[in-house]
């Protein structure tokens, strides 16, 4: 059997002038059409594995587009959530600052009555002035004697 390009060619043209074809060429041509339904059938082998693929392939773009819109939205609510945090972080930041400061002013306030109120004891005296101004520097040496301990240890 020779299924040869060129000997089918032969035999297509014996069939397209009417000429009667021999034993032998009916059996090339025979084997040629087998050889063809191995092919097509190879071919469709072929076709389903790429086809299977291919829905492989169509399924994990699925998958991966529903991950990055799970990804998206993830990723927009911790943007807002950063938002929203940096918010409250600015609005602490403002409430520390003003008690910082309020604490300051307070701090200074409280040195200068503390001056005060040892100049008027230095001044000595006897009267009740005195003795309001002497219990009210207690606490300062309660604190100043509780932070010299402090330091201490």
């Amino acid at each position: 059997m020779n299924l040869s390009a060129e000997n089918i060619g032969q035999i297509r043209e014996l069939v397209r002038s009417g000429y009667p074809l021999k034993a032998r060429d009916a059996k090339d041509l025979l084997g040629h059409n087998d050889h063809l339904v191995e092919l097509l059938e190879a071919r469709g082998r072929l076709m389903l594995g790429v086809e299977i693929e291919r829905d492989q392939l169509r399924a994990e773009i699925a998958g991966l587009k529903t991950g990055y819109e799970a990804y998206e939205q993830v990723n927009a609510e911790l943007k807002a959530e950063v938002e929203k945090l940096g918010s409250e972080l600015a609005e602490t930041e403002l409430r520390a600052l003003k008690y910082i400061h309020r604490f300051a002013a307070a701090s200074d306030l409280g040195r200068e009555m503390r001056v005060a109120l040892e100049a008027i004891v230095a001044l000595g005296g006897s009267g009740p002035e005195f003795q309001i101004a002497h219990d009210a520097l207690e606490p300062f040496r309660t604190h100043a004697a509780a932070i010299g301990k402090g330091a201490q240890s």
